[in-house]
C-alpha cells in the first residue's frame, strides 16, 4: 500500500540528500548498470530462436552470465542496505513479513491493522506479537467509499462556511456500520492493546478510525435522539451535545497511521541519527496568499496555482480565493511560549518556500506548518515520452502534486510559493520528532481526494525527509478548535508525554469542551471538531 505519487516522485527524483555523496552515486550507478544488464540477458534468453545451431551452448552461456549478474546485483544491493539503509528501505522496500512484525517491529502493547480494499471485498490483517489473523469481509470498495463520503460531505459543508448544524448529518449508524464491518471482525486482536497502528487503503486514508462508533443499538439510538430533541443551545443542553455519549473507538485506543507498511520498518530499523544540539521549534504561519493592490502573481506561481485548479475556490473574477489564516500567527507564538527555548517563527511575508528548503528545519525538534495543504486532485496525468535513468522509458507527467501553500506574493527568491511533495523529498532536510501540518485542506470529496493519494504521498515525503511523526488534518477545522488542539498537544509534550499520548489527550480534552457563538452554545463532541487531526508515524 505505497502511494503511487510518492513512488513516482521518488523514481523521478535524484534525491538531493545523497546526490552530493560520490560513493553513493558510484554504487547507485553500478546498481542501475547491473539491473540493465540483467534485463538485457533475460530479454536475450526469452527471444532466442527455436532452431539454431549451437542453441544449447548459447543458452547455457546466457544462464551462467545471468546467474553471475544476479549475484553481482545482490552484492551491490547488500552494500547499499549496509551503508544507505534509509534510502533502500524507502525507495526499494523489502516485503514486511509477519515474522518481521512479531519478532522485530511490534511492541507488546501494539496491534497492526492493515487494509486492502478490493472491488468486491475488503481484506483485513491484524498482527500482534502473539497472533496473526486475516479476514475477508464481503463489503465492496465502492460501498466503503460511499459511507466515507457521507461522513465527509457533512463535514466539508461546514469547513467551507455553511451552518455548523449541518454536522447533524453525521449519522451514528453509519459510524457504527463501518466499525461493524472493518474493525469488529478483529476485535479480539485489539483487546488489551492500547496502541493501534493502521496501514489504510483508498478512501480509508481520508477518515480517522477514532470516530467509528463501537455500540449503537436501540438503547444508544433512543438516548442520542432524546438528547438531540432536548438540545436548545443553552449551556446545559448545547447543540450537537448528543454526540458526546457515543462510544467512539478512539476512547479505548490510541491510533497511529502509516502511509505504507515499509514505513514502519524504516522508522524502527533505520531511524535517523541525532547529531548535535537542536533548537526547540520552527514555525511557518499566516502566509500571504493574495496579491496586494498593484501586485500580481509571478508567472511561476500562476502556473503552480493553475496545476492545483479545483483545490481552491475562485472569486467572481476567476482569481484564486484562498483564505488567509491570520489566527495561525498567534497559534505559532503560543506554541513557542509553551515549549520555551530557542525558536524560529517565519510569519506572514517571511513564511517562504525558499526558507523551508534552505536548511532552516534540519536542527528543529518540532516543526509547524500552519497553512493550507492541497492534497486532492489527479496527480498523475497521461504518460508522456521522456527518458528516465535507464534511457528512453515512458515517464508519467506530474501535475498538481500534494503541496503546502506558503507565501505566494512578493519576492519569492525564484520559488513559486508551493512546497510540493517532490520538493519535500529532494530539498527539505528534517530531524524532527514531530512535524505538525495545521489547517490542511484535503480539497473536498472528489473521487481523486477520496483515494487518499495526497494524504499518503505528502506524509510519506515528510517521513523520508526525516520526520519521525506528523500531525495532519483530514479537513479544515475552525481556527479556535485547531489552536486549542495544537497548543494542548504541545503543552502535553512539554509535560513529558510522548507525541502520540499528547495528541490523544488533547483530542479527549477538546471532545469534552464547548464554545459560544452569539447567544448559543455548541458542543465540540461532534467528530468534526476533535477527529480531524491524526497522528502519522511511529
Amino acid at each position: 500500500n505505497q502511494s503511487r505519487i510518492f513512488t513516482e516522485m521518488m523514481r523521478q527524483a535524484d534525491v538531493a540528500k545523497f546526490s552530493s555523496d560520490p560513493e553513493f552515486l558510484k554504487v547507485k550507478r553500478k546498481r542501475e548498470e547491473q539491473q540493465q544488464q540483467i534485463e538485457n540477458l533475460r530479454l536475450a534468453i526469452a527471444t532466442m530462436p527455436l532452431k539454431q545451431t549451437g542453441l544449447d551452448a548459447r543458452r547455457r552461456d546466457l544462464n551462467v552470465r545471468l546467474t553471475a549478474a544476479n549475484a553481482g546485483l545482490t552484492a551491490t544491493e547488500d552494500a547499499l542496505w549496509h551503508d544507505y539503509p534509509r534510502f533502500m528501505e524507502l525507495t526499494n522496500p523489502r516485503p514486511v513479513t509477519v515474522q518481521d512484525l512479531q519478532q522485530k517491529l511490534l511492541r507488546a502493547d501494539e496491534v497492526l491493522l492493515s487494509y486492502v480494499l478490493l472491488p468486491q471485498e475488503v481484506a483485513i490483517f491484524a498482527v500482534t506479537r502473539e497472533r496473526f489473523q486475516m479476514v475477508n469481509v464481503a463489503v465492496k470498495r465502492a460501498d466503503v467509499a460511499s459511507r466515507v463520503r457521507a461522513i465527509r460531505r457533512a463535514i466539508e459543508k461546514v469547513a467551507v462556511g455553511e451552518s455548523v448544524l449541518f454536522l447533524r448529518e453525521i449519522a451514528p449508524d453509519n459510524l457504527h456500520s463501518l466499525y461493524r464491518d472493518l474493525v469488529a471482525p478483529l476485535a479480539a486482536a485489539l483487546a488489551g492493546k492500547r496502541k493501534v497502528i493502521v496501514v489504510a487503503d483508498g478512501p480509508l486514508l481520508t477518515v480517522p478510525l477514532e470516530l467509528l462508533v463501537t455500540r449503537y443499538g436501540q438503547a444508544e439510538q433512543r438516548a442520542f435522539e432524546s438528547a438531540r430533541a432536548a438540545s436548545d443551545g443553552s449551556a446545559e443542553r448545547p447543540f450537537l451535545g448528543e454526540y458526546g455519549a457515543l462510544a467512539y473507538l478512539g476512547k479505548d485506543h490510541r491510533f497511529a497511521y502509516l502511509p505504507s507498511l515499509s514505513a514502519l520498518a524504516s522508522q524502527r530499523l533505520y531511524p535517523k541519527t541525532v547529531v548535535g544540539s537542536r533548537q526547540a521549534f520552527t514555525a511557518f504561519a499566516d502566509p500571504i496568499f493574495a496579491p496586494a493592490a498593484g501586485q500580481n502573481y509571478s508567472p511561476a506561481t500562476r502556473v503552480a496555482l493553475d496545476r492545483l485548479a479545483g483545490n481552491y475556490r475562485v472569486d467572481r473574477d476567476g482569481a484564486p480565493d484562498i483564505r488567509r489564516l491570520k489566527e495561525t500567527a498567534d497559534e505559532a507564538r503560543s506554541i513557542a511560549r509553551i515549549l520555551g527555548g530557542s525558536n524560529h517563527l517565519f510569519i506572514g511575508a517571511a513564511a517562504q518556500e525558499r526558507t523551508a528548503k534552505s536548511g532552516a528545519l534540519k536542527d528543529s525538534l518540532y516543526v509547524l506548518f500552519a497553512t493550507h495543504g492541497f492534497l486532492g486532485g489527479e496527480f498523475l496525468s497521461a504518460s508522456e515520452p521522456g527518458a528516465d535513468s535507464a534511457g528512453g522509458a515512458v515517464r508519467a507527467k506530474s501535475r498538481g502534486q500534494p503541496s503546502l501553500a506558503l507565501t505566494l506574493v512578493g519576492d519569492l527568491g525564484g520559488e513559486d510559493g508551493m512546497l510540493t511533495m517532490k520538493e519535500v523529498i529532494e530539498d527539505v532536510e528534517l530531524n524532527a520528532d514531530l512535524v505538525a501540518l495545521s489547517a490542511c485542506n484535503t480539497a473536498g470529496d472528489s473521487a481523486q481526494a477520496n483515494n487518499g493519494e495526497g494524504f499518503a504521498g505528502l506524509t510519506r515525503a515528510f517521513m523520508f525527509a526525516g520526520a519521525r511523526s506528523l500531525l495532519v488534518s483530514h479537513w479544515s477545522v475552525d481556527s479556535l478548535s485547531t489552536e486549542a488542539l495544537m497548543t494542548s498537544t504541545f503543552r502535553n509534550i512539554k509535560r513529558g508525554e510522548t507525541v502520540l499520548e499528547a495528541v490523544s489527550d488533547a483530542r479527549r480534552e477538546l471532545r469534552g469542551g464547548s464554545y459560544v457563538n452569539g447567544q448559543y452554545h455548541f458542543s465540540r463532541s461532534n467528530p468534526f471538531f476533535w477527529a480531524a487531526f491524526v497522528y502519522v508515524g511511529d
